[in-house]
């Protein structure tokens, strides 16, 4: 399903669509929606267990979107709470985000 939309939220009012969401996104997608490096993004995968990117047919990575909201979570922590990134992920893998 690489580049499929779905529906984010359905508006019953409207019965539509008020935003969209992609099925997955690119390696240099999540670097710009996340405002993260690419660099970092594949030495968090490699080194983590909690970002699970899939592959392509062509052999690129695919990031869902709870792959994405952990990514930002990730960032978000260490912006507003000044917490490491590297604690931030020990507790995500912990389960205890």
């Amino acid at each position: 399903m690489v580049g499929k939309w779905r529906p984010l939220h359905v508006d019953p009012v409207r019965k539509g669509c008020t935003q969209m969401i992609k099925e997955s996104y690119s390696l240099n997608e999540v670097s710009e929606l996340c405002g993260v490096n690419v660099w970092t993004i594949r030495f968090w995968t490699d080194r983590f267990n909690i970002i699970k990117p899939l592959r392509d047919k062509k052999g690129e990575l695919r990031f869902v979107p709870e792959d994405v909201a952990r990514i930002r979570l990730i960032c978000g922590l260490t912006k507003t709470k000044g917490i490491r990134k590297s604690e931030v992920m020990r507790r995500l893998m912990e389960g205890g985000g």
